[in-house]
C-alpha cells in the first residue's frame, strides 16, 4: 500500500506511524503530489511496494474536489493510462445540492485554509471514470446533513 500526500509534514507523519513506528511490511507514506500520476507511480518508494504492471486499486478519497473538475479527470484518467487491465479506480467528492449552504460551506472552507474547494455536479463526477468499466453506477454514498453527501464509486479498465 502506497500513502501518498502534497504535504510534506502529513506523509512524514503517516510514515513514522505506520512504518517506521508500526513496523508494518509492505507500506509506504510518501511526499508527492497526487495531481502528477507519472510522477507518484515513478517515485521509488511507491516502486517499492506496487507494481503498475500488476492491477492495483487506485483510491482518491476526499482530494479530488480540491481540484477543477476537467483537472480531476485528467489525474484519474493519467492513473488510469499507466496501470495494467483489471487495476481499480475508486473515487470519491464532496457534493451539496443546496446553492445557498454551498456558497456558506465553500466561503468558510477557503477563507480558513486558504485551499479553493469544487462542488463536482453527477455529470462531472462520473467524469472522472471516463472509459472504465461500471462496477457500480457512482452516486450518493451518505447524506449526513441534509443536501451535503459524498459522491462516490469505483470503475475497473478493463
Amino acid at each position: 500500500m502506497a500513502y501518498v500526500d502534497a504535504d510534506e509534514d502529513v506523509a512524514n507523519y503517516t510514515s513514522w506511524v505506520f512504518v517506521e513506528d508500526g513496523k508494518l511490511e509492505g507500506i509506504t507514506a510518501t511526499w508527492a503530489d497526487p495531481r502528477d500520476p507519472a510522477a507518484v507511480l515513478a517515485h521509488p518508494d511507491v516502486r517499492q511496494v506496487i507494481d503498475p504492471a500488476r492491477p492495483v486499486c487506485v483510491i482518491a478519497a476526499m482530494v479530488l474536489h480540491f481540484m477543477p473538475p476537467d483537472q480531476a479527470a485528467a489525474v484519474t484518467a493519467g492513473y488510469m493510462a499507466r496501470l495494467t487491465p483489471g487495476s481499480i479506480l475508486v473515487a470519491t467528492c464532496g457534493r451539496n445540492e443546496d446553492p445557498g449552504r454551498w456558497a456558506q460551506v465553500r466561503s468558510e472552507w477557503e477563507a480558513s485554509t486558504g485551499i479553493e474547494l469544487y462542488n463536482f455536479s453527477r455529470a462531472e463526477f462520473a467524469a472522472l471514470f471516463g472509459g472504465l468499466e461500471i462496477l457500480a453506477v457512482p452516486g450518493p454514498v451518505a447524506g449526513p446533513r441534509g443536501a451535503v453527501h459524498m459522491l462516490g464509486g469505483p470503475r475497473r479498465k478493463a
